[in-house]
């Protein structure tokens, strides 16, 4: 048998060009020159992910590694989340600045309050020349009146950069309100922050190259400005909380769409009215996807589903464009129409589903790849089978929100637990049932990250202790019903404190019944680096522990 040692250095660099910058120079720099040879002078470029990273690990690259790499970091993420509340307000602007990544191509930053930060981390961009990606993630974009920085004037401004994402940021859409400079060079932008309809024309006469365009609008009917003809855009994804009219409209002005996805709320359109809308006003469009939820009288419901798949099964549906679409209802009523295969990542399911398609085949399109999280509430029977109508299968599930117990006929629906990383539980009941699916589902997915109970008053702490997962390092309590108990006690702590769980866990969010509790698990939860308290009484503070240098304790 061969040994790592023994492989060819080009060999082994294309098997480091598969790791992050962390994960390769924790895992072997150090253990002999050749390695470390390879891993600082023969690698051309790295990436540097400083989410989920320890405070010992992040000091132990920045101050030992980073200088010598640093020149050819060409993608950076920096967090400033529960995972990681030290980096930014401890060692990160004391031993780095961003201008310093003077080859950075792409600079994603997540979860950044302060102002003053993330306006210097903004200004400090002009000096990177390479820079051509930009995502901002749930990041503080508001400014008081006093401060003279416009964020977006400061990003349309850079030479560069092609691609800009702003994803859930808080008083983004002021900032949209005030942009003043034309960027030539942005054609990919998404704004996944719901917005105005009233910022459109604002943002496309300052963006006049945008080619893909990815927004998340609400429609208001006072003072909208006139649309202008948006040429250049040729993809468009939109989730629109509006009028149909308004719809109509904004696609109306876009006669280059080739590529158009819709997530509807409260609008339908049936399938002759896209017909005609596509033949009179976007000959153009190759690519469709949509999803328009649906509500039903409780009279001739199958007449009104025939009527509405009647629509979408014309010439032009079936066989100009090989479109299908697939509508889905339950036993309330309500119901939903989408595109196949199923092109969202997200999906809530509620009791027994039917559905009824356009296909030829209604076995085609079960294989649901683009769900990335799935929410699953079985409210009527745990022995009823909820998917012998809807046989879904989910094959890159990521995130899954599931009460127990369920019913054995759930297994079958994964087809792979693999890529599962976060786990949120509501436990109905103390049965030792629920405590064995639990285990189930720990034993099937070797890549869990995140374990949340939501209604963690049900959690039989002693059964609790008995779970095990190689994997889990964050977990999460909380109590969403206000007539429970909301703060865990000294023995539920203790129980936490000696869990196999516990022992591993290095996140952990908690409600507790009084500061001492505090001390007690810091002190026994080794691995915690950090710790995210609401105390009783709801009193904000910060706390730290002078024998835990690893560890940041924050109030709630």
């Amino acid at each position: 048998m061969m040994k790592f040692e023994e492989l060819a250095n080009e060999i082994i660099l294309e098997l480091f060009e598969l790791l992050d910058t962390v994960t390769l120079i924790h895992a072997f720099s150090g253990l002999n020159f050749r390695l470390n040879q390879l891993i600082f002078s023969r690698i051309r470029t790295y990436h540097l992910d400083l989410r989920s990273i320890s405070k010992n690990d992040f000091n132990l690259i920045c101050y030992q590694y980073l200088p010598t790499i640093i020149d050819r970091i060409t993608l950076l993420r920096i967090s400033h989340d529960d995972e990681t509340p030290y980096i930014l307000y401890g060692t990160y602007l004391h031993v780095f600045h961003i201008r310093q990544f003077n080859h950075l191509q792409s600079l994603s930053l997540y979860s950044i309050e302060e102002a003053s930060t993330i306006d210097q981390i903004i200004l400090e961009l002009h000096q990177l020349p390479y820079l051509t990606h930009l995502n901002i993630i749930q990041c503080n974009l508001e400014r008081k009146c006093d401060r003279k920085i416009v964020a977006l004037n400061e990003i349309w401004s850079l030479k560069k950069v092609t691609h800009c994402n702003f994803d859930h940021c808080h008083g983004l859409s002021i900032q949209l309100a005030q942009i003043s400079v034309i960027s030539q060079t942005i054609e990919y932008l998404s704004i996944d922050t719901s917005d105005h309809f009233r910022n459109l024309t604002q943002l496309i006469h300052y963006t006049p190259n945008l080619q893909r365009f990815n927004w998340n609008l609400i429609y208001s009917s006072s003072n909208q400005p006139p649309l202008i003809t948006m040429s250049s855009i040729v993809s468009l994804k939109l989730r629109y909380n509006g009028t149909n009219d308004w719809l109509k409209n904004i696609l109306q002005h876009m006669p280059n769409l080739y590529d158009l996805k819709l997530d509807l709320i409260n609008i339908y359109l049936n399938g002759y009215e896209w017909e005609n809308l596509f033949v009179l006003n976007l000959p153009n469009i190759k690519i469709f996807q949509f999803r328009m939820h649906l509500k039903f009288s409780k009279i001739n419901l199958e007449q009104q589903i025939n009527e509405i798949l009647n629509s979408f099964q014309s010439s032009f549906w079936l066989e100009e464009h090989q479109w299908f679409v697939r509508c889905e209802w339950n036993s309330s009523n309500s119901g939903i129409i989408y595109t196949l295969p199923y092109a969202f990542n997200y999906m809530f399911y509620l009791n027994q589903h039917s559905s009824k398609s356009t296909c030829r085949n209604e076995q085609d399109y079960w294989s649901y790849n683009n769900i990335r999280k799935f929410e699953y509430i079985n409210s009527n029977n745990m022995f009823i089978n909820d998917f012998d109508n809807f046989p879904i299968r989910l094959t890159n599930l990521h995130e899954l929100d599931i009460a127990l117990p369920i019913g054995n006929y759930f297994w079958s629906i994964i087809s792979s637990w693999n890529q599962l990383i976060s786990l949120n539980i509501s436990i109905n009941g103390n049965e030792n049932n629920v405590y064995f699916q639990l285990q189930k589902f720990l034993d099937q997915t070797p890549h869990l990250y995140s374990l949340k109970f939501s209604n963690w008053n049900d959690l039989n702490m002693i059964l609790f202790q008995k779970l095990k997962s190689k994997s889990i390092r964050r977990l999460h309590f909380t109590e969403l019903r206000i007539t429970c108990r909301q703060y865990f006690e000294r023995n539920e702590c203790s129980a936490l404190i000696n869990s196999a769980l516990g022992k591993q866990c290095e996140v952990l969010i908690i409600p507790i019944a009084n500061e001492i509790l505090a001390v007690d698990i810091a002190e026994n939860m080794i691995k915690l680096r950090s710790l995210i308290i609401k105390c009783q009484g709801n009193r904000s503070s910060r706390f730290k522990f002078s024998s835990r240098n690893d560890l940041f304790v924050q109030w709630k």
